[in-house]
Parts: C-alpha cells; structure tokens; sequence
C-alpha cells in the first residue's frame, strides 16, 4: 500500500510542475507579445462609393461599388496606426465600369496615401 501511495505522490508532484511550467510560459507569452488591437469605426455606408488612389497627380487604382468605408486604428508597440478599409470592385482598366471579370476585393488605405473618396449613385453591381 505504500508503494502505491509514493507512485500517488510523485504523479501529483509532477502535474503540480507541469501546470506551474505551463502557467509561466503562458504568462511569459503574454506579457512578451505585442499589444495589437484593431477598432473599426464605419464612417460611410451606403451602395455606389468610388476610390481613386493617386500617385503624384496620376491615378493609380479605382475601386468602385463600395458599400461601406471605415476607419480602422491599431495600437501596435505604443504607436496608433490608421487606414481606411472597405469591399469594392477593382477597376483594373480604369474605364469606370465594373467589368464582369473584374471582382469585389477587400482594400485597405494607409494614412499617408492621396485618395478622393465619392458616391456615385448611377453606378450598379453586376
């Protein structure tokens, strides 16, 4: 009986351990990793938005039939980073239509990008 009263104690000494090792590195990692947050704020909502990014004074990309544009802000090390963001259809040949080959994508804008940001009631989706 005793034998199996020291195999009792050793096997609760162990996962005494195991969980005080685990319990460390979980903290550990918590403690090391960078605080990231993301919080989105929608500031247009609507069907026909347009996008245009420019580079210098020549258009670049144009994403149109946006129904929805917001403001994202990441903390990541202290520092607050914002872009804009939003689903719309990739112009690719800036004809200003939504070709059929042509589809809606996720986009984001940082801060320091030129963009004009319009509605455009007569544009529809395909």
């Amino acid at each position: 009986m005793r034998i199996f009263k020291n195999s009792v104690r050793r096997k609760v000494r162990l996962a005494i351990i195991v969980f005080a090792a685990l319990s460390a590195a979980i903290v550990l990692w918590l403690v090391m990793r960078p605080a990231t947050r993301e919080i989105a704020t929608v500031d247009w909502t609507g069907t026909n938005g347009v996008v245009e990014i420019f580079d210098g004074d020549r258009l670049a990309r144009r994403y149109m039939g946006i129904d929805e544009l917001s403001t994202l802000r990441r903390v990541k090390n202290g520092m607050e980073q914002v872009c804009r963001a939003g689903r719309g259809y990739l112009d690719a040949n800036l004809n200003f239509m939504v070709d059929p080959d042509e589809k809606k994508v996720y986009f984001e804008i940082s801060e320091f990008t030129n963009y004009i940001f319009f509605e455009q009631p007569d544009i529809t989706d395909q």
